[in-house]
């Protein structure tokens, strides 16, 4: 028979078997930020397994750790070489799933964050359910955007409506961008040619003015066509 343990913090229900490979490590965090992190952790079944002070030693630490998604804290005095370690560890390293946790003061940082391979982004005043729901969705490799963030970025978004400027299929092409699928699994799931997916992506990205999938996926979240 199945374990089930609850998760107070976003009020569901996971199975034990699940929990236990959803292993966490967290870097830069402080002492306060750590402790509270584990308090909300544990009643979600999600377990650190790990810590680092500083993400320059990430690279070198990383597989060993055996974690699935890593929380790392931007410090606005060492955010450039964080983002760099991100940018690094999300190249070499697909299997590693990163929540970005900061300030929302500076846009240009949290795009970058997103830009640079993180699967969320999260303000550090927001409660702390928020960030639990943004570890999970990366556990399983899906980007979110919580509503703060999704704001904070709306000058990213452009002001194109993709339902407006998009065919049908661009559109439903678009929307299983913005979720996070590859091509091929477009593909799969549509049961289309990988050239005809490709051809559909390439006029996506023509007509919304950008090539980047992290800006489509804002432009879905600020038009409401994924839910928060």
């Amino acid at each position: 028979m199945t374990a089930w343990r609850q998760c107070f913090c976003l009020g569901l229900y996971v199975s034990e078997a699940s929990v236990k490979q959803l292993a966490v490590v967290l870097a830069n965090a402080h002492p306060i930020e750590s402790a509270g992190f584990k308090a909300i952790a544990a009643s979600c079944g999600i377990e650190v397994v790990g810590e680092v002070v500083s993400s320059h030693y990430l690279g070198a630490l990383w597989d060993g750790f055996g974690a699935s998604v890593l929380v790392m804290y931007l410090r606005d005095a060492s955010v450039a070489n964080s983002l760099d370690v991100l940018a690094q560890l999300s190249a070499k390293r697909p299997s590693a799933k990163v929540v970005c946790v900061g300030s929302v003061d500076r846009r240009e940082i949290v795009h970058k964050a997103y830009e640079a391979g993180g699967m969320a982004y999260v303000p550090v005043f927001v409660a702390g359910s928020v960030l639990m729901d943004a570890v999970i969705e990366a556990a399983k490799s899906q980007k979110s955007y919580p509503k703060e963030v999704a704001e904070v970025l709306g000058d990213f978004c452009g002001d194109l409506d993709p339902r407006k400027v998009l065919t049908d299929r661009e559109f439903q092409v678009f929307l299983m961008i913005a979720k996070g699928l590859t091509i091929v699994e477009i593909s799969q799931k549509k049961e289309l040619s990988l050239k005809t997916i490709s051809n559909t992506s390439h006029s996506i990205k023509t007509k919304l003015n950008t090539d980047r999938p992290a800006k489509l996926a804002l432009m879905a979240v600020r038009w409401g066509y994924i839910d928060l």
